[in-house]
């Protein structure tokens, strides 16, 4: 004998959830997708310069400054996600020159930078990245490192790495940009044009 149909009068709550749990996740997606297209094409006009001593930076709208910053360094994260991001800017009193300070920094904080071809990038000629012409003039020691890599042997991590040294002065700028891989990707290009538009005062 076959068995009767389920009956239409039983309700399926487990498979309504699941159904309205999807609707809500692709939603949320769409709503990210929307907004991270939003923020290329407001950046610049709604962005604002922050001095910090001898330099100043294109700082977006949605990057907050942390009160927890140690000493007189600028850190920032993001206000609305509070995704696993964060952007550091510090003056560091060094006579070491900036790629022995930038080695030693990565070594005295376990990161190991992957060294392939396509994740890894070290430049040492600031018009690679600095735009302004004057700013230019006045860098005298540049380095740069863009990779993934791994933080304490475990923690997998995409770093945007910056040190420079003005003419004239005993200081490094250390400017850096770390997050998972990738946040990475969602928030470098901003990072990227902050240092793009990096003007020394």
């Amino acid at each position: 004998m076959n068995s009767l149909p389920p009956s239409f009068s039983t309700f399926n709550y487990l498979l309504v959830f699941q159904w309205l749990l999807l609707i809500c996740l692709l939603y949320f997606l769409y709503y990210a997708a929307k907004k991270i297209k939003a923020e290329k094409s407001t950046f610049i006009d709604e962005a604002e310069f922050v001095k910090y001593k001898k330099i100043s930076l294109l700082i977006p709208r949605w990057w907050q400054s942390s009160k927890k910053a140690e000493g007189n360094a600028l850190e920032f994260f993001r206000s609305d996600t509070r995704y696993d991001w964060s952007c550091r800017v510090e003056e560091v009193n060094s006579n070491l020159d900036v790629k022995s300070y930038a080695d030693g920094y990565l070594l005295e904080n376990k990161v190991v930078l992957d060294n392939s071809y396509d994740s890894y990038e070290l430049t040492t000629k600031a018009e690679y990245l600095f735009r302004d012409s004057e700013t230019l003039k006045l860098v005298e020691e540049f380095i740069r490192y863009e990779a993934t890599g791994t933080k304490n042997e475990t923690d997998r991590i995409y770093l945007d790495i910056v040190c420079f040294r003005i003419k004239n002065d005993k200081n490094i700028y250390h400017l850096e940009s770390i997050s998972s891989v990738l946040n990475g990707c969602v928030e470098g290009p901003f990072f990227e044009e902050s240092l793009k538009s990096l003007i020394i005062s």
